[in-house]
C-alpha cells in the first residue's frame, strides 16, 4: 500500500503547491488548491513515516523529495506568465509522472512479492499443533494418501512446554494445489490447535565490506590476534587485565551452544574448549559454525592462532548441528536444536542464521525459546544481512531473545546489517572483517551479523558463569548500560563493552 501512497501523495503536493502558487490573487482557487497540497503532503509524510526504511533513509529521502518540490515550484513559477506552455508542460509532466510511477510500482510490487515468498520444507511443508486430547489415528486418516504426519518435537520435560503437541505434515504431492487441500482440511479439523509453515532457514550471507587496519597491541601472545581489529573496539586490553588482576572466580563453567553448520571439535585453537554433546555435531563441511566458535571461545594466550573473550576459561563451547552441508535448515530443525541445546543444561545458545517470515505464525519459535528460558538459557540470535528491519525475519524477531546487529570499526552500522528499532532487545557488535577459525587448522575472515553474534553470546558465557542464574533481561539491561553509543544508536542498540559489562554484574 505505500508503494501506492508515496507517489500518489507527493505527486498531489507537487501540483497542489503550483497551483497555490499561481493562483495566489485568486482567493477561492488559491483555497482549493492549499487544501489539494496539504492533503498530499500530510499523506506523503505519513506515508514516509510508516516506512519500512532506516530513520537515516527517512530523512534523505524527506530531504531529498523537499528540494525538488521546491526547485519544481520555482520552475513553474518561471513559466506562470506563459500561460499555454504552463499548462502544456503540466500536462505533460503529470502524465509523465503517472507513468513512472506506476512503472515504479510495478517493480516493487513484484519484487515485495518475491521476497515474501517465504519457501518451505518440501519434506514436511506444515507444522501443526493438536489439541492433547486428539484422536491421532482419526487424524492421518483424513489425511490418508495426501499426507504424512510425524511428531515434530521431542523435549525432555513435557511438562515445560507444549511443543510436544506438534507434528511435521509432509504433503505427498508438493504442488501448490495439493498444499492447500492438505491445509483447508487440517484447518476444518476441532483437533487443531495451530497451524503454521515449516519454513525454511539459511546462513546468512556474508557480504564484502573493507576493514580499516588497527595498530594498537593487545597483550595476549596468540599470533594472530593484530589481525582481530574487533579487540580493540571492546577494549580488551582493559578487560583481560581485570580479569587477571581481579579475584573473580566462575560459580560454574558455563557452555556455549553454537547452533550451525557443526563444529570442527579438533581444530588447534578450539579443542581444548569445546565440549561434545552430540558427535553428529563435531564435524563443520561447510566452516560457518566453526568460524563463528573461535569468535566466541577460541583458546586464548596459548601460542595458537586468534584470541576470544574466554581468557581463564570460564565457558566452554559446544555444538549442535541444525543445517546441512548446503548451510539449509528448517524451522523443525532450528526448534529441535534449541530443545536439544536447552535439555543439554547450556547457558548460551548462539545462533548465526535466519529468514524472512511471517511473524504471526511464529508460536512454535516463541514455545522453544520460553522452553530454553525456563532452562535458565538466553538465546542471541543474528539480526540478518538484508539492510532491512530485523523484525521481519526469524527467529530474529522472536520474542524472548537478544538480537545482534553488525557494526564496523568505526562503529557504524555495517552497509549489509539488518536494524532493530522495532525490537525490544537489539545490541552490537564487531562484524565486518572479523578474523576466525575455519575447518583444518584454517583461519579466514568473514563479514556478517553472524560474526557479530558469537561475541555476543561469548561475553553472556562468561557473565552467566559468575552468575549462573543471570535471566536473559538482566543480562541484556547489563548489555545496554555498560555498552558504547554507536553512530546509529537507534538502528543497532548498544556496542558491548565486556569489561564494563563484567564490572556492572559483580556490582
Amino acid at each position: 500500500m505505500q508503494t501506492i501512497l508515496y507517489p500518489v501523495a507527493y505527486g498531489i503536493s507537487v501540483v497542489g503547491l503550483i497551483l497555490w502558487y499561481r493562483y495566489q490573487d485568486d482567493d477561492t482557487k488559491s483555497r482549493w488548491a492549499r487544501m489539494l497540497f496539504v492533503a498530499g503532503f500530510v499523506s506523503y509524510l505519513l506515508t514516509l513515516i510508516w516506512a519500512d526504511i532506516p530513520l537515516s533513509t527517512k530523512f534523505f529521502t524527506g530531504f531529498r523529495d523537499l528540494v525538488i518540490l521546491a526547485l519544481v515550484n520555482w520552475f513553474f513559477q518561471f513559466l506562470k506568465p506563459k500561460n499555454r506552455i504552463f499548462w502544456s508542460v503540466l500536462l505533460l509532466g503529470f502524465v509523465v509522472f503517472q507513468i513512472f510511477a506506476v512503472r515504479q510500482m510495478r517493480v516493487r510490487l513484484a519484487t515485495k512479492n518475491t521476497q515474501t515468498e517465504i519457501p518451505v520444507d518440501p519434506n514436511g511443508e506444515w507444522l501443526v499443533e493438536l489439541e492433547s486430547n486428539a484422536d491421532l489415528d482419526l487424524f492421518k486418516l483424513r489425511l490418508k494418501g495426501l499426507a504424512v504426519l510425524r511428531r515434530a518435537f521431542h523435549p525432555k520435560d513435557i511438562n515445560a512446554t507444549s511443543l510436544d503437541d506438534f507434528y511435521i505434515v509432509d504433503v505427498l504431492k508438493d504442488t501448490p494445489q495439493e498444499r492447500q487441500k492438505v491445509k483447508d482440511i487440517i484447518s476444518a479439523s476441532a483437533d487443531v490447535k495451530w497451524l503454521e509453515p515449516n519454513e525454511r532457514i539459511s546462513l546468512w550471507p556474508e557480504p564484502s565490506q573493507t576493514v580499516r587496519p588497527f595498530s594498537q597491541k593487545i597483550n595476549v601472545n596468540d599470533p594472530d590476534v593484530d589481525k582481530q581489529w574487533a579487540m580493540s573496539a571492546l577494549s580488551m586490553n582493559a578487560y583481560y587485565d581485570f580479569l587477571r588482576k581481579q579475584s573473580i572466580k566462575a560459580q560454574k563453567k558455563a557452555v556455549v551452544a553454537i547452533l550451525d553448520t557443526g563444529v570442527d571439535a579438533k581444530h588447534e585453537d578450539l579443542k581444548d574448549n569445546f565440549q561434545s554433546t552430540e558427535i553428529r555435531s563435531n564435524n563443520d563441511p561447510v566452516g560457518h559454525g566453526t568460524h563463528c566458535a573461535g569468535i566466541a571461545g577460541a583458546v586464548t594466550n596459548n601460542h595458537v592462532g586468534i584470541a576470544s573473550l574466554d581468557i581463564r576459561q570460564f565457558y566452554k563451547v559446544t555444538s549442535i548441528k541444525v543445517l546441512n552441508a548446503n548451510g539449509m535448515g528448517t524451522q523443525e530443525t532450528i526448534i529441535d536444536g534449541i530443545l536439544k541445546a536447552a535439555d543439554a543444561g547450556v547457558d548460551v545458545l548462539s545462533m548465526s542464521l535466519g529468514g524472512r517470515a511471517d511473524k504471526r505464525k511464529q508460536k512454535a519459535y516463541m514455545k522453544a525459546v520460553n522452553y530454553a528460558n525456563k532452562k535458565g538459557a538466553i538465546v542471541v540470535v543474528a539480526a540478518g544481512n538484508e539492510n532491512r528491519n530485523a523484525n521481519t525475519v526469524t527467529p530474529a524477531n522472536v520474542p524472548g531473545v537478544i538480537t545482534v546487529t553488525a557494526v564496523d570499526s568505526t562503529l557504524t552500522r555495517a552497509l549489509f546489517s539488518n536494524y532493530v528499532n522495532d525490537l525490544d532487545m537489539g545490541i552490537a557488535a564487531p562484524g565486518v572483517g572479523i578474523y576466525s577459525t575455519i575447518p583444518d587448522n584454517q583461519y579466514t575472515s568473514f563479514n556478517g551479523t553472524s560474526m557479530a553474534t558469537p561475541f555476543v553470546a561469548g561475553l553472556l558465557g562468561l557473565m552467566k558463569s559468575l552468575q549462573p542464574k543471570l535471566t536473559t533481561k538482566q543480562a541484556y539491561e547489563i548489555l545496554q548500560e555498560s555498552g558504547k553509543t554507536t553512530r546509529n544508536p537507534s538502528e543497532t542498540g548498544k556496542f558491548i563493552q565486556p569489561k564494563k559489562a563484567i564490572e556492572l554484574l559483580k556490582n
